[in-house]
């Protein structure tokens, strides 16, 4: 199956622990979460992700719980994992994205 995932941001971990193992039984898990890239967690998804997304621009979130034109305080990731990711080595990939889901060359990423 397919799964998609925003987890709560205070309480990552346990939720990239169940995504690694739901990749392992044949899921393919997606993930929007911040780019908190000096994490224990974010180094565990860094090793068992297929692709990780780096978002260029800040995240719009529209709904119930959100304010009116409200965007992530944080930079953000898209990290799916998949059995892939987890058995071959140099099947990832990592690739930059702007906030619409275009990708992004390097020079595009650094540029200021």
């Amino acid at each position: 199956p397919k799964i998609w995932v925003n987890p709560p941001w205070h309480s990552i971990d346990p939720w990239v622990d169940k995504a690694i193992i739901a990749a392992g039984d044949g899921s393919e898990v997606t993930m929007l979460l911040p780019a908190r890239t000096g994490t224990k967690w974010f180094g565990r998804a860094l090793k068992a992700a297929e692709s990780i997304h780096f978002i260029r621009g800040r995240v719009g979130f529209h709904g119930p719980h959100s304010p009116e034109g409200g965007k992530s305080i944080e930079d953000c990731c898209v990290i799916r994992f998949t059995e892939l990711g987890l058995t071959v080595p140099g099947a990832r990939s990592t690739r930059l994205m702007n906030n619409v889901g275009e990708e992004v060359t390097a020079g595009g990423w650094l540029a200021i």
